[in-house]
């Protein structure tokens, strides 16, 4: 079925460039929208429907973790990479994030504190439980189960023709249209933690991943260049944050933003087939050689940095909200958000430097020698773009 061993092993560092500004799209959202941290015009109503960023982790977790899967690797070793891979820096997250949920009076609980260091937190229909102790976490949870699955998924997947594959991305996108429609109108008020949040729904995304994945393994290939796809998503991102902004309704542009006049599973939904074709353009584009500036090396190295920045960043900001005065002017509004960003990004090197690569090569040594492959939220996190063995 074209499965070409080369471009089984080549590095698609592309995908790591990515990676980055995914998590960057998140810290925006939570430091413009959720935490009030700043008020920018423009910047902040854009940034209003960041959490969308988190589908695009979720189908590009599933694209890497097939890409690199060994179907010979035994499950127990599987899990075991994904363990040391994680947990490590979310158990320290989670631990960090203790102080200031009892400082910011954010609901405390031990029964918080240990559904989120078992990872299980997205299954408890709560959001004091899904975004308790640090919120971000409720996405490993759901990337929990989509570890358990994947050792069943990917070899289901790859003896598939992509004429079955296609049929089967196409239902999966019909069922998830679907069941948003029917629990937007039936209970609106409950589409947080029965859409959002559920690893149930969630995995409809990660399973696209593998099956674009595969598809790509095939032989298929996008319609979509690299740079065509990328103003493609970033399009229906803006598109989507426009109608949340309600701008028909306030006096200038951006005046106001009702943050929440738009489901989040909805904007999640429309911006998925775009991310979907992103992800695939951005893997053929590397494995047809042509140039890319994701691939440059600040973009990688920020890339590699990113699951650090995603875990860590709403750690800093509610820090900031603690000891940042309320209503700023805009310019000091912009010079918080910079510092913010800076050092978010900046803790995040420190963290994957010292913290994440450490953990990760004590549990599971042959780590030091091998390029690692991240299945973290998203994506490849290579050392070269020569053609190696994947590793898991």
């Amino acid at each position: 079925m074209g499965d070409s061993p080369e471009a089984s092993r080549l590095r698609l560092e592309s995908l790591t460039g990515l990676r980055f500004f995914a998590a960057l799209l998140v810290v925006l959202y939570h430091s413009l929208t959720t935490a009030h941290l700043a008020r920018i015009p423009v910047l902040s109503a854009l940034s209003s429907l960041g959490g969308v960023g988190v589908s695009f982790f979720f189908v590009l977790s599933g694209f890497v973790l097939t890409w690199s899967y060994k179907p010979g690797l035994a499950r127990r070793r599987f899990y075991w990479h994904r363990f040391a891979r994680v947990y490590p820096l979310h158990l320290l997250m989670t631990l960090v994030a203790i102080p200031l949920v009892v400082l910011g009076a954010v609901g405390w609980s031990w029964a918080v504190l240990f559904a989120a260091l078992g990872l299980v937190q997205a299954w408890v229909p709560s959001q004091r439980y899904e975004f308790g102790m640090n919120g971000p976490s409720w996405s490993l949870s759901c990337e929990a189960f989509f570890y358990a699955l994947l050792p069943f998924l990917a070899p289901v997947a790859r003896g598939l023709t992509n004429r079955t594959l296609g049929r089967l991305l196409a239902l999966l996108l019909a069922l998830l249209v679907t069941l948003t429609a029917l629990v937007n109108v039936l209970w609106p008020l409950q589409s947080g933690v029965a859409l959002y949040t559920n690893p149930l729904v969630r995995v409809a995304e990660f399973a696209i991943g593998v099956g674009l994945a595969q598809a790509v393994r095939n032989g298929w290939r996008p319609p979509l260049s690299l740079p065509t796809a990328l103003a493609v998503a970033l399009a229906a991102y803006v598109a989507v944050s426009t109608v949340n902004a309600d701008l028909g309704h306030h006096s200038g542009l951006f005046a106001h933003v009702p943050y929440h006049s738009l489901p989040a599973d909805v904007a999640g939904l429309v911006t998925l087939p775009a991310f979907a074709l992103l992800i695939a353009a951005a893997a053929a584009s590397d494995l047809e050689g042509r140039p890319s500036l994701l691939r440059s090396g600040l973009l990688v190295r920020l890339g590699h940095w990113s699951f650090a920045l995603y875990l860590s960043h709403l750690l800093v900001i509610r820090f900031l909200v603690l000891v940042v005065p309320a209503d700023l002017s805009l310019l000091g509004g912009l010079a918080i958000e910079l510092g913010t960003l800076l050092a978010c990004v900046a803790l995040s090197g420190l963290l994957f430097t010292f913290v994440e690569r450490p953990a990760e090569a004590y549990l599971r040594p042959r780590a030091r020698s091998e390029p690692p492959i991240d299945g973290r939220l998203a994506a490849v996190r290579p050392t070269s773009a020569q053609t190696q063995p994947a590793s898991v």
